[in-house]
């Protein structure tokens, strides 16, 4: 009791300097700069100590990875509130490291780069780069201008009124063939997975004739554009959206993974909306989850493998997220996995992937897309790395990421091939 009585008490100081110092998720919604911003790792070895991590104010903190049993939790806080992390940490009897010593150093570095490489591309599209959201779009539509089998569409608008545009490969016209369905960027930090996405792109352009012969691939780079370009113009760690929904604090965003309509709000987000877990007002509140919603419904069936692509971890993410038990067909998801994605010798070492059945209600939208709109595979994947650079992860990276994705791509889309081998013919 004494031990519970404390803790209460430290959580009620915790809360009273909340209200007195700068918050990580403040109000006024930008950072400024991460100067002296540190992130750290503990590994909780008790379901009590994850149950303590959920419980820390998360207004102050800026949880990277999340709280789970025998995992990697690597928090980032400022430095007006890293002594008293410390003391919280250490009163909870988890020991943790520092990863990441000062954040904006890393924010430098990362602006510094892309500078160079857009000196040596002289304003040429570059895939080995990190391209704001307008670059984004004149690159697709370039594409879609250059090669036959190429179209854009434009499913919506976002909450600021940008376009969401959306690749399509499709030769002899779509909606004959099964359907691939790849996304990123629907947290608007996380670039690689953008990047990727675009990586993934010019993979399947250049792959063997029948994968675009026998499936129509659809692409969307830039899920949440408003928040991505949000990280490019102001502050770049924005996970959210940047929609307004009456907060009295001014808070803005909605976590579009976390809108998705399956399973809304029973567990692993928040209903406050200065969180970065907020999950907003009710499902698809927000125009971009509505968007991609609508767009595959009325695909009428035919997508068969769905992508929602995160970074970090380096893991698989198998449904479901919302429950520990198994979806239906999970040994077809098993028995179909390229488990030569992790094994196969490549022409550059393959970084190893952990393939996980979640069970902390972390993979909204594909959970979505195999209860709600039947597509068979469905998966989230979260990229490099693994915690040395979290979500800064430098350029230099984007090619061996883009290789080591595409071989799982591939090898998911030759298992579709196999299961839909008669598909075309009847529908």
């Amino acid at each position: 009791m004494a031990q519970l009585v404390g803790k209460m008490l430290r959580h009620l100081l915790l809360l009273s300097y909340i209200y007195s110092a700068q918050s990580i998720h403040d109000q006024y919604i930008t950072v400024d700069s991460y100067l002296g911003y540190k992130v750290v790792r503990v590994i909780p070895k008790t379901q009590e100590q994850v149950e303590f991590l959920i419980n820390l104010p998360e207004q102050f903190l800026d949880f990277w990875t999340e709280p789970g049993l025998y995992r990697n939790v690597d928090i980032m806080t400022n430095p007006e509130w890293f002594d008293d992390l410390a003391k919280e940490l250490e009163f909870a009897q988890l020991t943790y490291s520092e990863i990441i010593t000062d954040v904006q150093k890393i924010v430098d570095e990362e602006k510094m780069e892309l500078e160079r490489i857009k000196i040596v591309n002289e304003g040429n599209f570059s895939l080995f780069s990190y391209h704001e959201y307008p670059e984004i779009v004149a690159h697709l539509e370039f594409l879609a201008e250059t090669i036959p089998e190429v179209e854009v569409e434009i499913i919506g608008q976002s909450w600021e009124g940008q376009e969401m545009v959306v690749l399509k490969i499709c030769k002899n016209g779509c909606g004959n063939k099964p359907a691939i369905w790849i996304d990123g960027g629907i947290h608007a930090r996380e670039w690689i997975s953008p990047a990727t996405t675009l990586w993934t792109i010019h993979e399947v352009l250049n792959a063997d004739p029948w994968f675009t012969e026998s499936l129509d691939w659809y692409f969307l780079p830039v899920f949440n554009p408003d928040g991505y370009q949000f990280t490019h113009e102001h502050t770049r760690l924005w996970r959210k959206t940047r929609s307004f929904h009456n907060s009295l604090l001014g808070c803005r965003g909605t976590d579009a993974n976390r809108n998705f309509g399956y399973h809304w709000n029973e567990g692993g987000s928040s209903g406050d909306k200065c969180f970065d877990t907020y999950h907003g007002p009710e499902a698809f509140s927000e125009p971009e989850t509505a968007n991609v919603r609508d767009f595959i419904m009325a695909r009428n069936g035919t997508v068969k493998y769905y992508n929602n692509m995160h970074s970090y971890s380096q893991l698989v993410l198998l449904s479901w997220g919302y429950t520990t038990d198994p979806p239906p067909n999970y040994m077809e998801f098993v028995s179909n996995l390229p488990c030569s994605f992790y094994h196969k010798p490549m022409a550059l070492p393959i970084v190893q992937y952990v393939i996980s059945l979640p069970s902390n209600s972390t993979i909204w939208a594909s959970d979505w897309a195999l209860g709600e709109a039947g597509i068979p595979f469905s998966f989230s994947m979260e990229l490099r790395d693994t915690g040395k650079h979290g979500f800064l992860l430098p350029p230099s990276f984007i090619e061996p990421v883009g290789k080591e994705t595409w071989e799982f791509h591939k090898t998911v889309a030759m298992a579709i091939l196999e299961e839909y081998k008669q598909f075309s013919t009847e529908i």
